[in-house]
């Protein structure tokens, strides 16, 4: 019984494919213009373009607020810092050992 419906799953793929090979046209061969296709791959070369640079603008975001969070508890919100302390090097452990169990779930 599961063969046949396997078989079944199979030989339905392959319609499908080919299906789509001739354009899903009831059977028919349909001609896509090149132009069309043209301006398909432009629009998405355009929203891979766009999503890389708000990433990128997303990223720049984020690090330029950790640096101000940083130096504000750095400072204590006064003009200049107390220089000696590990703060940088502990809140490395403690983002580190979070990123690490974040990714282990």
């Amino acid at each position: 019984m599961q063969l046949d419906i396997r078989i079944l799953i199979a030989e339905r793929i392959m319609e499908i494919k080919a299906n789509c090979r001739k354009g899903f046209s009831m059977g028919k061969e349909v001609m896509i213009p090149q132009d069309m296709i043209h301006q398909i791959k432009e629009i998405m070369n355009i929203a891979r373009h766009n999503v890389a640079r708000e990433v990128n603008n997303e990223q720049l975001f984020a690090y330029w607020n950790i640096g101000r969070v940083i130096v504000e508890h750095e400072q204590n919100f006064n003009e200049r810092a107390e220089y000696g302390k590990q703060t940088l090097k502990q809140l490395s452990g403690v983002l580190t050992q979070t990123a690490r169990h974040c990714l282990a779930n």
